[in-house]
């Protein structure tokens, strides 16, 4: 979970910075200060404090909320860490990529359409019933899960 507000002046210190969360974990062990009557004490740097340094300041939470912490930087066995910056970022992707490609006097890239997916898929050599980790067995549909939505308003209350 990385948040940068402005870019950095030199390359260096871009690599230094992304370098800290490609190859480290959540939080080093030297920053955890103490770990006493279900509590976990820990440093971290306050980036709300307005000084012009930022201030080291230590946060106390119950354990069960220190480890949810930690483990929401932990990402499932089968996803990578990419972390996208720039004209790559996820909210303006299209558009930087447009106005790259029309400084470069590139053409607009080709825009697949694809009416039927088993028929792509089969063009393309990849059977989506094989199973993922094997490879052998066939998977089948089961059970069919709707969309997550919120309940309806007053819905928990009546229950």
């Amino acid at each position: 979970m990385v948040y940068a507000k402005q870019p950095f002046a030199e390359p260096a210190h871009l690599i230094r910075y992304l370098g800290r969360y490609v190859n480290r974990i959540a939080i080093a062990n030297h920053r955890i200060a103490d770990i006493a009557d279900g509590q976990v004490s820990f440093t971290y740097l306050d980036n709300r404090d307005k000084s012009e340094e930022k201030s080291e300041k230590i946060m106390q939470l119950p354990a069960a909320e220190f480890i949810r912490r930690f483990l929401a930087h932990i990402p499932p066995r089968q996803f990578r860490r990419i972390r996208y910056y720039g004209f790559l970022v996820n909210s303006q992707r299209k558009d930087k990529l447009t106005t790259c490609r029309k400084l470069l006097d590139l053409p607009a890239p080709e825009q697949p359409y694809i009416a039927d997916m088993d028929a792509f898929l089969a063009k393309q050599g990849i059977d989506h019933s094989l199973c993922p980790s094997c490879g052998e067995g066939k998977l089948r549909t089961i059970h069919l899960l709707l969309p997550f939505h919120d309940p309806p308003d007053g819905f928990l209350q009546a229950a």
